[in-house]
């Protein structure tokens, strides 16, 4: 495929990551790009996969395409790429119309050595359009777990870039094809090969997921409260480090920070003896508002947090190298998790400490977590019936899985499908019977421009946060700004308004914005609606007149649930076995240790 060495990408990895060598699993994978070989790597977090498509991308006569599952994790990286000088760039649904177009235009006039995109973006016709007139030498999966159905984060989007790797292989010579992961077995690795449909002679390489200075060990037998009291007592947070505290429930979270802020009642103090203003401690989950998580994630990263307490959803996009220690405050679901998780401790090389505080109710937990997203076969044929019942081949539901779940208990008498039900339609997109596509969150507001006008004349009120957002309404509805009259002002406007949008344009909190549009609401000005936020569901209409038994065998969903039951097993084993580092490398099929 080319001629370039390892020597030339080692001249690129002293002047833009500022190392001598590269690490030897880095050297391999480069090196089988370099020949046009396909690589599967398996690198435990804090190794330093992205220098290994990133320097190619530099070197690479053409464009990397980057396949990206999560926004924070995106944006991190294309920014530490551009820091290193790396013309690198990325379309997001955080990303407004007129930039992403102005992106894309970029992208197809070959501005970037490096696009990152999330793996849904294939759906868009746009966006595959685009692709035929870009010169793509190397395609990147990102996260390639995620590729297979077994694996611990599954998004049914991955399947399609083998489509990406098709269609540009009708164009030319096939693009090179890295797919990157931090944790996967045998059977996972066996799906992502053939998920992508990776090239016969593709080249593995498979890294040791024990790093040598981090501690693991684990604690039980004692009050996990008490275990975790007396470990924080040990933080060091007068220096610049951080500490991550994993929970497995949003409560359970701000429950635990709430126990730590009493426990660690330190002052903070920045370099130059300033008591720091920030929370030292912090927590995260989903249920948080977008703009709470970003203020805890780069307090985080700044170093005003020391202490994070989170669920699962935090960490992906963090690249914080003085992570001293990374505890989990009960048992995680498998080893992946547990590893990926633990693995974001101590990236600067320096000893770190990990530790696993077992207790009864997070295994009770976890078996809840299992059994709700491996529901009994019954559930999907009532399921199946119920789609059928509510649409044509050609009809979509807007309706969360919430509702969904409440309309099927009040008919069919499902009645614990509630917590099933993300999981029941997850195993049904991923075996291609539905299709669910995620409506973006809107706020349906009829605008009454007569009233507008009235209130116009109340100088306070139109100074006011509700003013401000009153004339981004009157923008957005497209009404003159010189109307001094109200005669020939339409009795009413219909909008659909995204809410980030509005109130980033009033200058306001997505949280506030809710308290504004109900003052103007009460003069009467507006009146509002919501729009169904959530993903949609129809039936695959290939798939509407055929039987849920030639698509889904119960055989299948009862091997599902025995993997998920394996790992969870494997797990509580870890909890138990006198050699935890040897168990890990043994779940892992790690024989030998790679540099």
């Amino acid at each position: 495929m080319s001629a370039l060495s390892l020597a030339e990408a080692t001249t690129v990895l002293k002047k833009h990551w500022g190392f001598e060598n590269l690490k030897g699993a880095q050297a391999q994978i480069i090196e089988a790009v370099f020949q046009g070989k396909d690589v599967l790597a398996v690198l435990p977090t804090g190794y330093g996969k992205t220098a290994t498509f990133q320097i190619p991308a530099m070197l690479l006569d053409g464009c990397a395409l980057v396949f990206s599952p999560l926004i924070a994790l995106m944006k991190d990286q294309v920014d530490q790429a551009q820091a290193r000088g790396i013309r690198a760039g990325f379309i997001n649904s955080h990303v407004d119309e007129d930039e992403a177009e102005l992106r894309m235009d970029r992208f197809v006039q070959g501005k970037y050595d490096l696009f990152y995109v999330a793996p849904e973006r294939i759906r868009s016709r746009a966006f595959m359009e685009a692709l035929a007139r870009v010169n793509i030498k190397l395609i990147v999966v990102d996260e390639a777990h995620c590729v297979s159905r077994w694996g611990h984060d599954f998004r049914p989007s991955y399947g399609r870039i083998k489509d990406v790797v098709a269609q540009l292989g009708h164009q030319g010579t096939p693009p090179v094809v890295i797919a990157v992961t931090a944790t996967a077995t045998a059977d996972i690795i066996e799906d992502i090969v053939d998920g992508i449909a990776m090239r016969k002679d593709y080249v593995r390489v498979v890294g040791d997921p024990i790093r040598s200075n981090l501690r693991y060990r684990v604690w039980k037998g004692s009050s996990a409260w008490y275990t975790l009291t007396w470990l924080a007592e040990k933080f060091n947070l007068h220096a610049d480090n951080r500490y991550l505290v994993y929970s497995g429930t949003r409560g359970g979270c701000e429950k635990v920070a709430e126990m730590l802020s009493e426990c660690l009642d330190i002052p903070i103090f920045d370099p130059k003896g300033r008591i720091v203003p920030s929370q030292p401690i912090g927590y995260y989950h989903a249920g948080m508002t977008k703009e709470e998580r970003t203020r805890v994630q780069e307090d985080f990263v700044a170093g005003t947090t020391k202490v994070v307490v989170a669920t699962n959803a935090f960490g992906m996009g963090i690249d914080v190298p003085n992570i001293r220690s990374v505890i989990h405050f009960g048992i995680p679901g498998s080893l992946e998790d547990y590893v990926q998780e633990s693995g974001r401790a101590g990236r600067d090389g320096k000893m770190a400490n990990l530790d696993l505080l077992l207790d009864d109710y997070s295994v009770t937990l976890q078996e809840r977590f299992l059994n709700s997203a491996n529901p009994p076969y019954v559930w999907y044929e009532a399921m199946w019936d119920y789609l059928h019942e509510k649409l044509s081949p050609v009809d979509t539901l807007s309706l969360s899985g919430e509702a969904i779940a409440k309309e099927l208990r009040i008919e069919y008498g499902v009645d614990a499908m509630g917590s099933g039900i993300s999981g029941l339609l997850g195993v049904m997109e991923a075996n291609d019977l539905i299709i669910r596509r995620y409506q973006p969150a809107g706020l349906r507001v009829e605008v009454y421009p007569k009233k507008f006008m009235e209130v116009y004349h109340d100088t306070r009120f139109v100074k006011s946060t509700a003013g401000q957002v009153m004339k981004q309404l009157w923008k957005q509805a497209g009404l003159p700004s010189d109307s001094t009259t109200v005669k020939n002002l339409p009795e009413s406007v219909q909008l659909v308004v995204q809410r980030d949008r509005l109130a980033k344009a009033s200058g306001v909190t997505e949280r506030n914005l809710t308290t504004q549009l109900r003052h103007i609401e009460e003069r009467e000005c507006i009146k509002r609606e919501k729009v169904f936020r959530g993903k949609t569901t129809s039936i695959v209409p290939s798939k509407y007149a055929t039987p849920l038994t030639d698509h889904l065998s119960k055989e299948k969903i009862e091997a599902k649930r025995a993997r998920e039951v394996a790992r969870l097993q494997k797990m509580l084993e870890y909890a138990l076995v006198s050699n935890p580092k040897q168990h890990i490398r043994d779940y892992f099929g790690v024989t030998e240790e790679v540099d």
